[in-house]
This record gives structure tokens, sequence and C-alpha cells, in this order.
């Protein structure tokens, strides 16, 4: 079983975290937050990086775990990668679904968070393809249990 922390205290609201990327000024600056931010997640044992719990699409390895949590109907994500600027992203899209119900993630568009951090357009293809494919994997967990 793997062991799931209580909350992602590093990481930030998502209103926080559009506020930080909107002050920044350029990409170079988005960039290094990203990576500062990715760097804050918590790293999966080698004993959690199971071939079931990869992101299929996405150019580096990406491990995405979930559980659902019956007493308060929550869904509650974890996510690693060897690659720093796709821990960022894995963290981003953390910071918007970690510990929502299903509906909740159902119902956010993270299309339109990521254009509100002002990242999408300065992905490579291959990265925001990885972007896209991370995001069907946490709305096809979110239906699962909706």
């Amino acid at each position: 079983m793997n062991t799931f922390p209580d909350d992602h205290p590093a990481l930030p609201s998502p209103d926080e975290l559009a506020a930080t990327f909107a002050s920044l000024a350029g990409w170079e600056a988005r960039l290094r937050h990203l990576i500062q931010l990715g760097a804050r997640l918590p790293a999966l044992a080698p004993a959690q990086r199971l071939d079931r719990d990869l992101v299929q699409g996405c150019d580096t390895p990406v491990w995405l775990l979930h559980r659902f949590v019956a007493e308060t109907g929550r869904l509650r994500f974890q996510a690693d990668s060897d690659a720093r600027i796709v821990r960022g992203l894995l963290a981003a899209v953390l910071v918007a679904v970690d510990d929502r119900t299903p509906a909740e993630i159902l119902a956010f568009d993270l299309g339109v968070w990521f254009g509100r951090l002002g990242l999408l357009e300065h992905l490579s293809a291959s990265r925001r393809d990885g972007v896209r494919a991370i995001v069907a994997a946490v709305q096809a967990v979110a239906r699962r249990y909706a």
C-alpha cells in the first residue's frame, strides 16, 4: 500500500500560485519558479514507482498515484518524475486537483488553469502533450469515483 501525506504543506493554494506566477516577469522567472515548485513535491520511493501508475503519453516517465478518501469523498494524489520541469508541472497539477472531490476535478478546466499560470504557450509540443496526458489521467481517476 502506498503512503500518502496528509497534505502537501509545501505547496501553495491555487490562488497563491496564480498570484505568484502573475507577479513574475518573463518566462525564465516562471520556469525557475516552476522548477522550485517541483522540488517541493515529496519523491516517491522506488517501491512506489510501479508500471501500472505510469502516465501514458509522456516522453519522460511520470507516476501518478491516487487514493479515494471515503470519509470526505475527496481524491488525494501523489506524482513524481525525474525531470525537473515535469515535476514542476506535476506540482502545478496537484495544486489544482489534490484533495478535491471527483466532481470538482471534473468541473475544473486544467487547460484554463495552465493558461492562467502562463505556462502552456512556452512549453515544447511534447511537454504540452505530456501535460494533456497528465490531465487526462487525473480526469480518468476522477470519473472512476464520480
